[in-house]
């Protein structure tokens, strides 16, 4: 045993060590915890916006023998350091000195930048030039399938907008602050900065029963330099109102077509994450009519079925014949449904749906009270005014 005795001590001794080392390097590490590296700060994302007509373009070079390239203007200070601004006109233009006219409209920042440097080698030695986008064009998105209010919406490129809470309705802050007094700009609520997909899901009136929004469909214009034409990205936005993933909630860039599958299966507990994270508004209006206490338009919370309308409205009176269900759907074909009432059945399920805003339930009537209907008919140029049907429609209702 006591052979062994050197090699144990060298295990032991090496295992102290290691020890050691592994202390000291967490301690490095840990050290280190916090700290961000100033590469950080050169990170440099893809540029897929597409210039067109109504941005308007701050144009700086950079080299002060540039400057004349500005002699033309008439502000000492834009003359100074080289800036101009130029707003691209509806045709894709814009005016600059010494090269005139150039088409603008389809490019990135960087491919117009890499351009007119190589534009300007004819009059600069070694031109180098930054631009940046001081004022943002409306942009336009089509967003379709399983929305509530699918189509074609026109949002600010960049800008605070908002939504009014009562009717869904989006304006735009200028358009609404004037006539709010402080107290109530304070109750504004700010929807964003650069419009985002939550953005226009929530201005489409928000998802259905059916969407699937753990795989939404975006179609985005390609820039020149990367190939052109069409490219496509499936994003999981159901991971931004489980998770607040922010990745997930992209830039909405104009000419986006944003499709949102349909799942085979009604997504109830999807549908209340939307709700919850105000994604989808919180009430929409319905019609009731028919055998109801009170018939007419009501409005009821966005979770509710056709049992909780018919109970807003009063309840079923106890002379009713069938109850049907009027639906537009946002594909243009009207949906019916007919059924005989059934108060214990199961949220979601056929005789009991949940509703869509502009639903039309109308109660029935019952055979007795169509009997008395005929019999009204049949009878009524015998018994003058006070008929068959009137007696039976006072001990009916």
């Amino acid at each position: 045993m006591k052979k062994y005795t050197p090699l144990i001590f060298f295990v032991v001794i090496g295992n102290l060590f290691l020890n050691s080392l592994a202390t000291k390097v967490k301690a490095n590490v840990s050290n280190l915890e916090g700290e961000i590296g100033i590469e950080y700060l050169k990170r440099k994302k893809e540029d897929f916006y597409l210039l067109g007509p109504g941005d308007i373009l701050s144009i700086r070079f950079i080299e002060p023998f540039s400057v004349d390239i500005y002699s033309d203007n008439s502000d000492p200070e834009n003359r100074l350091f080289g800036i101009n601004e130029f707003t691209i006109d509806g045709d894709g233009y814009i005016l600059l000195p010494r090269i005139s006219k150039v088409y603008v409209e389809g490019l990135t920042i960087t491919e117009l930048k890499k351009l007119l440097e190589k534009s300007y080698k004819e009059f600069i030695k070694r031109p180098m030039i930054e631009i940046s986008i001081t004022n943002f064009r409306p942009i336009n998105v089509y967003i379709e399938g399983e929305v509530v209010n699918s189509g074609l919406y026109t949002l600010p490129g960049r800008g605070e907008f908002v939504a009014q809470l009562n009717d869904n309705k989006v304006f735009y802050l200028d358009n609404v602050i004037s006539g709010l007094d402080n107290t109530e700009k304070n109750k504004v609520p700010n929807i964003a900065l650069f419009p985002k997909l939550f953005d226009l899901i929530k201005i489409s009136g928000g998802i259905t029963l059916y969407s699937d929004i753990s795989n939404i469909k975006i179609i985005r214009n390609n820039p020149i330099s990367k190939g052109g034409g069409k490219i496509e990205a499936n994003i999981n936005f159901l991971n931004v109102i489980e998770n607040g993933d922010k990745t997930q909630n992209i830039r909405l860039l104009d000419g986006d077509r944003i499709i949102v599958q349909k799942s085979d299966i009604e997504l109830d507990q999807q549908l209340s994450k939307a709700l919850k994270s105000n994604l989808n508004p919180k009430y929409l209006d319905v019609f009731v009519t028919g055998r109801v206490e009170n018939r007419g338009k009501i409005t009821v919370d966005k979770s509710s079925t056709l049992n909780d309308a018919i109970q807003l409205a009063g309840g079923i009176k106890v002379l009713r014949g069938p109850v049907e269900l009027t639906r537009y759907n946002s594909d243009g074909k009207i949906e019916k449904r007919k059924f005989g009432f059934s108060p214990n059945a199961k949220r979601g399920s056929y005789k009991n749906p949940y509703l869509k805003a502009g639903d039309i339930v109308s109660v029935g009537k019952g055979p007795l009270i169509k009997t008395n209907e005929v019999l009204g008919e049949v009878t009524s140029p015998f018994l003058g005014i006070y008929t068959t049907y009137s007696i039976l429609d006072d001990i009916l209702n």
